[in-house]
Parts: C-alpha cells; sequence; structure tokens
C-alpha cells in the first residue's frame, strides 16, 4: 500500500502551535459502541474532536488542530477517512476497502490496519473498545 498520508506543517518555523490536548476517554462518544452482525461489542474508531476534515469522497484534508499540521490521505485512503468521520470499525473499511479493489479481505484488513496504526500515532483518530 502506498504511504496513505501526506504530511504538511502549516506556516513556517515561527506558526504558534495549539496546546497539546490529550485524547482521553472524556473525547469519546459513548454512542460509539454497537454490536457487530453476531452480537459482539466491536472497536469503533472515528476523527479526533481536535481534527478539522474537509473534501469530498475522492480528495480528503485532515488539519490537527493541535499540531497545526496538514495531512492529505492518498486516493485509496480518502474514502475510508471520510467514513471515519462519521465512526465506523476496521472490519467496516476493510470490506469497504475490498470492495472498490477486489483486494481480498485478508489484505484490506491489513491495509486498513496500518491505516489506523498511522492515523493513531498522530493522534487523528479515537477509537472505544466494545
Amino acid at each position: 500500500m502506498c504511504p496513505p498520508l501526506d504530511r504538511r506543517r502549516r506556516g513556517g518555523p515561527d506558526t504558534p502551535v495549539v496546546p497539546q490536548r490529550n485524547p482521553g476517554v472524556r473525547d469519546l462518544a459513548p454512542s460509539a459502541r454497537r454490536p457487530d452482525p453476531e452480537g459482539n461489542h466491536v472497536t469503533t474508531i472515528r476523527l479526533h474532536s481536535d481534527v478539522l476534515h474537509v473534501g469530498n469522497a475522492e480528495h480528503q484534508v485532515l488539519l490537527s488542530k493541535r499540531t497545526g499540521t496538514f495531512y492529505a490521505p492518498n486516493p485509496t485512503a480518502a474514502p475510508l477517512v471520510n467514513r471515519l468521520a462519521a465512526g465506523t470499525t476496521v472490519a467496516e473499511l476493510a470490506r469497504d476497502l475490498d470492495e472498490r479493489h477486489a483486494i481480498g479481505l485478508p489484505r484490506a484488513t491489513a491495509d486498513v490496519t496500518e491505516l489506523v496504526t498511522r492515523l493513531e500515532a498522530q493522534h487523528l483518530i479515537v477509537r472505544e473498545d466494545g
């Protein structure tokens, strides 16, 4: 999979950075828990409240208000990021990726897991375990 994010810093070295807010349980929506088809609770992931999201189905831009950094997901990741704005699961994202690109569910799951790991590392998403 191509690198899913192109990271760009807004402004120059003198650009002020918004103070860091530690994403914690208080940032998670209590309604984010939902059962899967078998009735088990699953982990829901969504964009962090400190992330601005603009774009359409094909082109997305994320701005971390915490760091002032822009992120531009590649064309493969853009529709997945769009779904993250409303909240979703890794399984739902993997099915969507497989439907769009017919790469097989195991590969799609691995690619989505990599994307989610990268987004988490940049504090762009939050998750709630069910």
